[in-house]
């Protein structure tokens, strides 16, 4: 009896380790499964304060025109024989192209002294804006030097909120003071400058142009040398009203013209950017007719408001008196304009 007693305890005593150990297989595998269905945890991160936007360049691009008074600190009559520099502020203009911060254009000064140079220069995020170029010119036949002109300093800022342009800079340049005498470096101040954007013209080629054209060649017939004009650098002036493709206008003194100019007629082509001009004008001269003819116009606008380009022109002078009569003297000239832009209305 003892030995069955025993066999039972042994047998209830088995089954109960075996159902003791699947429950904690059972146990075990739930913590296993629970663990695997937790998703992982992303490390932290801490966000820092937001990135500072990027300033954005302040934009000049386009025409510009105003003003600067005028001093002289070496020359207080700035270069005149008489009286002193002008009391009035002078004008000037500058057409500017920009790239990013770099910058490139004309500038314009008008008024006492003409002048006209290519520029190049820098804007900075703050608007303060720098500036250089010049332009120099070959000495003419007569008495006239070799010379020049070049920005010596410029300090000037844009403003965003007025949209204009201020400060001051200054350039040093020959100035003719009398008869064949001349100033080869005359520092000039330009104090108050002060630009505002200019009106931009509804037709590409009305308004008025200035700058200067360089002589080429020139070839005389009668004459030992050309006349009036002989190699050199002229002032360059022109004004036109446009209709359609139709143009109009008054070409500014030069080759014995009259100082108020004289009439002139052209088309622009079909891309809106080339010019043809026509001129035929003579005027009775001491036993003479003189006759100034265009025989070529090829000029074009560019991008930034300049005009490029070159263009001929003849002049005749007919006798019809004394011992040249019937004969017919000229000078036919072949020149390029440089430096003209259209100087932007206020």
């Amino acid at each position: 009896m003892e030995t069955g007693y025993t066999d039972g305890v042994t047998r209830w005593t088995t089954l109960i380790q075996r159902v003791a150990l699947a429950v904690n297989i059972g146990v075990s595998l739930v913590a296993v499964t629970s663990c695997g269905d937790k998703p992982p945890t992303s490390p932290s991160v801490t966000s820092g304060p937001p990135p500072s936007p990027v300033a954005q360049l302040p934009s000049v691009l386009g025409a510009w025109v105003g003003t600067y008074h005028v001093s002289c600190p070496g020359s207080p009559n700035c270069g005149t024989v008489t009286g002193g520099p002008p009391t009035l502020p002078q004008p000037f203009s500058l057409v500017v192209n920009q790239t990013g911060d770099a910058l490139s254009g004309q500038i314009n000064l008008s008024g006492w002294i003409n002048l006209v140079a290519d520029v190049t220069g820098t804007i900075a995020q703050d608007g303060t804006i720098s500036l250089q170029g010049g332009s120099s010119w070959p000495a003419d036949d007569f008495c006239t030097p070799a010379g020049g002109w070049h920005i010596a300093s410029w300090n000037t800022r844009y403003d965003s909120r007025t949209d204009m342009i201020t400060g001051g800079f200054s350039f040093v340049t020959q100035k003719h003071l009398s008869s064949c005498y001349y100033d080869q470096n005359l520092t000039v101040n330009g104090s108050s400058a002060s630009f505002v954007r200019g009106r931009a013209p509804n037709a590409p080629f009305e308004g008025h142009w200035q700058g200067t054209y360089i002589v080429r060649t020139c070839t005389p017939v009668g004459w030992p040398f050309c006349y009036p004009q002989q190699a050199g650098e002229f002032p360059f002036d022109l004004t036109l009203t446009q209709h359609g493709t139709t143009v109009s206008g008054t070409l500014g003194f030069f080759s014995g013209t009259p100082p108020d100019g004289i009439p002139v007629t052209g088309t622009v082509g079909a891309d809106g950017v080339t010019l043809t001009l026509q001129v035929s004008w003579s005027r009775p001269v001491s036993g003479a007719t003189e006759v100034l003819r265009l025989t070529a116009w090829t000029t074009a606008r560019d991008a930034v408001g300049r005009m490029q380009g070159s263009f001929s022109f003849i002049d005749e002078v007919h006798w019809n008196a004394g011992i040249n009569q019937g004969t017919v003297y000229s000078s036919t000239y072949d020149v390029a304009l440089r430096s003209v832009i259209l100087v932007p209305s206020p």
